[in-house]
């Protein structure tokens, strides 16, 4: 009973090492002879059984033989006390409280490892809740642990997933605006499986569904369990999936990611980096192809870091234990060494950053915007003006208005050539031009002043591509000018600014005077040989920038319906009737003129065996048989003759025509014959080498 008591006693007093609160306790060697002592042992027999208690909590037990204590016993009776957790050396508890392994290891040193991940704070019941954010602010990520990233290029990139719910993520796709070698965050999907639907983020507070626009506003709408809610800050989607809350604000500069919920989560904010976030699904072929620019002259990196550091100054302090500022601090300094300060883009981190204290529980003072260039109050940047694909929303230097400016990918081919868009395409009776609205708001032009030589023809804007087109036709030739110069028709007009009112005394807006002309040239003599023992066809001539056709056709009614086939024959003194007719000429300011025609019996056109039946206009005065119509009129016209058959000459009969383009502009262009079939008035030519066609009679 001694052994057991000094046992027992020594034993006692260890617990006197553990100290309430603490995690740490001493290792104690001791010899049981020399301490008081308590009672708290039984014998059974022979063994002696000793319990170890702190706070009346049993540690562990001694068992001796009663033969063993015959002298001095010491005992080890070192471990670990946690709180109101004590362990022997190398025992392990799972304290679900504080979501813990307890660990005290052989030398008696404690040990606590959180079953959280560094964003976890305990339930109390064993489960690791996350609350976090994480900001993409103009061209960087801040993720959810305080890592700061730069995005490469203008690809898309997975922000957020979770394994808790597959198939469910959030991407951010960055383009270019200003610079070349800076991309900025241009909008945020949020994919809700992996076969769809897709909700998008816009700049401008323009949400879309699978493409199609939403109607959002200030009453929460539910879009397959996604909460959408639009207020003047921005657009506002919340989604609720198993274990997790997630809350993605965009103001079409900013994004932010509030997670409430368990991890582990992946993608950009969850420790990611570009290489293995990258999204090829949503991301543009050749996204990922990086440029080089000159260094802005405007960008002062001291000036810069100075504005980040406001982060470190008051207001701001009363964050600063729950928000660390750093993470802010470098990617304002990282965007704002590289990109210029415009388009409140410098406010998108103390704008960020005050959001996440009021996720937090702190409400940072607007006192800070009273001495920054901020707004006033939170706002969008932008808020409700839509931009085309090759645009972004941002400010105008001339007068700090916000329009949609042109992309520099876009406007670099522009800038080269030193156009404001496309070159002007004619085709048939049209031409038209079109300019893009953000090269002309560049240089602060208004589309709206501006008109062709008809002031009013003006241009139509595309409101999906803000494409401006001016155009003329032949119904409406708003003004065009036909001249003719060399060997060309010139249709002429010009889109100019709106002429300014005696009653105007003042303007703001630059002039602009951009050229819209078609050139239809003639082409070089051809043969063309019509079998008409085969359907007739239709020849395409290229004349500079236009395309027209010409066709000559043999028929056997002066309607014109019936065309002549070789199968049918022709009898001599048979009367016949050709039709020459072109397409894709404005018959409002083109005529076609038959000006010679003769038959020969071999294909060639100079063949020595020649027939005249049309000369200079008019029919041939030895041959009664020979009437022209509408020659000169239109863009057609036909003559009729009677068959006939060279004497001692094959059966085969080639018949050419040469075939001018009149200008209606310059005159009269039907030739006037008198009785005799005469030429009485010349017809002037646009063209030193008519078109000369050929078709063939095969007897």
């Amino acid at each position: 009973m001694f052994w057991s008591m000094k046992i027992l006693a020594a034993l006692s007093l260890l617990a006197g090492f553990g100290v309430e609160g603490k995690t740490f306790t001493k290792k104690a060697v001791m010899d049981i002879t020399s301490c008081p002592f308590t009672y708290y042992g039984e014998i059974y027999n022979t063994l002696h059984v000793v319990q170890s208690l702190v706070d009346d909590r049993l540690v562990r037990k001694f068992t001796y033989k009663k033969a063993d204590l015959s002298g001095v016993v010491v005992a080890d009776l070192s471990g670990c006390r946690f709180s109101d957790i004590v362990l022997e050396d190398s025992a392990t508890f799972l304290d679900p409280r504080i979501c813990s392994n307890l660990f005290c290891d052989q030398d008696a040193i404690p040990h606590i490892e959180s079953t959280c991940g560094p964003l976890g704070q305990c339930d109390g019941h064993g489960s690791c809740l996350v609350n976090a954010t994480c900001t993409i602010a103009a061209s960087t990520v801040i993720d959810y642990y305080g890592g700061v990233h730069a995005a490469p290029d203008r690809c898309a990139y997975s922000l957020f997933s979770s394994y808790w719910f597959p198939g469910f993520q959030v991407l951010g796709v960055f383009r270019e605006r200003r610079r070349l070698d800076v991309s900025l965050l241009d909008h945020v999907i949020l994919q809700l499986s992996h076969k769809g639907p897709l909700i998008t983020l816009e700049q401008g507070g323009r949400v879309l569904l699978d493409g199609s626009e939403l109607a959002v506003n200030s009453t929460s709408l539910d879009v397959y369990g996604v909460e959408l809610y639009k207020d003047e800050t921005g657009v506002t989607a919340s989604v609720t999936m198993y274990v997790h809350n997630i809350t993605v604000f965009f103001d079409g500069n900013t994004a932010q990611i509030f997670l409430e919920g368990i991890e582990p989560v992946t993608g950009l904010c969850s420790e990611g980096n570009f290489t293995l976030d990258f999204n090829p699904q949503f991301s543009e072929a050749g996204c990922e192809v990086q440029y080089e620019e000159a260094k802005d002259r405007t960008i002062d990196c001291e000036d810069a870091a100075d504005w980040c550091n406001l982060l470190l100054e008051a207001p701001f302090t009363s964050c600063h234990d729950l928000v660390d500022p750093q993470p802010f601090i470098s990617a304002c300094n990282m965007t704002l060494c590289s990109y210029p300060s415009v388009d409140d883009i410098k406010c998108q981190f103390m704008e960020a950053y005050t959001r996440v204290c009021e996720q937090q529980g702190d409400i940072v003072e607007d006192s800070w915007r009273l001495d920054t260039v901020c707004p006033a109050v939170p706002e969008a940047f932008c808020q409700d003006l839509h931009c085309s694909h090759h645009e972004f929303c941002g400010e105008r230097f001339v007068d700090g208005g916000k329009f949609c400016l042109c992309r520099a990918l876009f406007s670099s081919k522009y800038s080269l050539e030193q156009t404001f868009g496309e070159p002007t395409q004619c085709e048939h009776n049209t031409a038209q031009v079109t300019l893009a609205r953000c090269l002309l708001d560049g240089k602060n032009i208004d589309f709206h002043m501006l008109h062709l030589n008809d002031e009013t023809c003006r241009g139509v804007l595309d409101n999906q591509t803000h494409m401006v087109t001016f155009g003329f036709d032949s119904s409406n030739t708003c003004g065009t000018v036909v001249t003719m110069k060399d060997n060309q028709i010139v249709y002429k007009n010009s889109i100019m600014t709106r002429n300014m009112s005696k009653s105007e005394t003042i303007f703001h807006h630059n002039n602009l005077d951009v050229d819209l002309s078609c050139f239809l040239t003639q082409p070089s003599v051809r043969a063309m040989t019509f079998n008409v023992q085969q359907n007739p066809e239709y020849y395409l001539f290229s004349a500079g920038e236009w395309q027209y056709s010409l066709s000559m056709m043999l028929f056997t009614d002066p309607e014109r319906k019936h065309m002549y086939k070789s199968n049918a024959g022709i009898e001599l003194n048979q009367k016949l009737w050709v039709e020459l007719k072109s397409s894709g000429l404005d018959d409002k300011l083109t005529s076609v003129v038959t000006k010679d025609c003769w038959a020969t019996d071999q294909p060639a056109s100079n063949a020595s065996l020649r027939y005249d039946i049309i000369i200079n206009g008019c029919p041939n005065p030895d041959d009664p048989t020979v009437q022209i119509t509408g020659n000169g009129l239109g863009t057609s016209n036909y003559f009729s003759f009677q068959g006939f058959q060279f004497v001692g000459g094959t059966l085969d009969i080639f018949l050419h025509c040469l075939v001018d383009l009149c200008d209606k502009a310059s005159g009269d262009c039907a030739p006037s014959c008198d009785q005799k079939s005469r030429v009485t008035r010349s017809v002037k030519s646009y063209y030193n080498e008519p078109n000369l066609v050929t078709i063939t009679f095969i007897h």
